[in-house]
């Protein structure tokens, strides 16, 4: 099989099975020292590149989820315990399997454990990045709304499809328990993206953010501010170049026709294997008959 490596909001993605690193057997590394735990779509891609000038390593952040597709069947795990009750809740030992590599985290699915983060790792300094709500929603329904209305995501996962029959159940599930709306049966018929149950639950969360973390280890960052405030906080010099401004929803875009084009290629590589496979069969059974 020809291997063909992509780059997937900003990280390697490979559409070689064989090739993807499984994080189950890790452990904690480094410290996690911040936890970015504003909603999808409030600037989460520009926030991992300023980390990272900032001298942060490994930042987790949903593009994670999709260069490494093993460890979504964690984060699985972790959705089921938490809003579906089929496990027990992850403590820190879990989290540090997860992510033990990383120095910070941001986006979903780390965000929608905001609680769980904060008990789990409570000398970690917080950022809570913001945007108004309205401007939010419209955000998220263009792009989230797009993966979760999408049916080739969910047909690639009931084929069986190695990345899709991971990554797009976990979204699912993780989205649905979030903002507590009942998916539809095998992903199709439910109302993910319903604005006000949505738009509720982004002022609650961050209402709830601001209760648990103690004021001096919290940052509210509007996603219009640069570097003056949040370098300020993290004790860190204010680099000497520009804030990082990633255009996020035509990398999204970008990215997710990447992963549906790679989809469509695999599927078709197991229909010609099937294919192959009922011709050999059939060839065989012939010569069976013609030797017997």
């Amino acid at each position: 099989m020809a291997v063909t490596e992509h780059e997937v909001f900003g990280r390697p993605f490979s559409t070689d099975p064989s090739r993807w690193r499984d994080r189950s057997t890790s452990g904690r590394k480094v410290p996690t020292e911040v936890l970015v735990l504003g909603m999808p779509r409030t600037g989460t891609a520009s926030m991992v590149q300023a980390l990272k000038i900032l001298g942060y390593h490994d930042i987790h952040h949903m593009a994670a989820c999709i260069s490494e597709p093993l460890q979504n069947e964690l984060w699985h795990q972790a959705v089921d315990a938490k809003w579906f009750g089929k496990r027990k809740p992850f403590e820190r030992k879990e989290w540090d399997v997860l992510l033990g590599g990383c120095m910070a985290v941001t986006d979903f699915p780390s965000s929608a454990f905001a609680e769980d983060l904060i008990m789990a790792y409570p000398e970690a300094k917080v950022i809570l990045n913001t945007r108004p709500v309205d401007a939010w929603y419209r955000s998220a329904n263009e792009t989230c709304g797009e993966v979760l209305r999408d049916p080739s995501l969910r047909m690639f996962a009931l084929a069986g499809d190695p990345f899709c029959s991971r990554w797009t159940p976990m979204v699912r599930a993780l989205w649905s328990g979030f903002f507590g709306i009942p998916d539809g049966p095998f992903g199709f018929g439910g109302d993910l993206m319903n604005e006000d149950i949505l738009k509720r639950r982004y002022v609650e969360h961050y209402e709830m953010v601001g209760r648990l973390v103690p004021k001096e280890r919290l940052y509210e960052k509007d996603i219009t501010e640069g570097w003056v405030g949040m370098c300020e906080f993290l004790g860190k010099p204010i680099p000497a170049v520009p804030y990082p401004r990633m255009n996020d929803r035509e990398e999204f875009s970008r990215s997710m026709g990447v992963m549906v084009q790679a989809g469509v290629a695999r599927l078709r590589r197991l229909s010609l294997k099937v294919v192959g496979s009922v011709f050999g069969l059939v060839a065989a059974v012939w010569l069976l008959k013609r030797l017997l």
